[in-house]
């Protein structure tokens, strides 16, 4: 493998959450993390746009999963961590 293409697929095998995802700024976010070889969590309380975000990621070849709430208080944060855990039993860090 090139140089070039090790570091392009860096993050493959890493889980990454995207707050935000449905916004132009969390999308690209996301576009880039999964083509560096990120499985992306869009999470976004709007579901059209962290579906939408989700589809772009899969069009591109890339892995990912919505997560449609608002994590900005304890129910939502805890429901994401859960849906995480569930489709992800192999995550275990985070970083703020």
């Amino acid at each position: 493998m090139a140089a070039d293409d090790e570091q392009e697929r860096r993050l493959d095998g890493c889980v990454v959450v995207v707050i935000g995802a449905g916004t132009p700024a969390g999308r690209s976010a996301s576009r880039r993390l999964a083509s560096a070889g990120a499985t992306v969590v869009a999470a976004d309380p709007d579901a059209d746009a962290a579906g939408g975000t989700v589809a772009e990621i899969r069009d591109a070849g890339g892995r990912g999963a919505a997560f449609v709430g608002d994590v900005d208080d304890d129910t939502g944060a805890d429901a994401l961590i859960e849906m995480i855990a569930e489709l992800f039993p192999r995550a275990h860090s985070r970083s703020d």
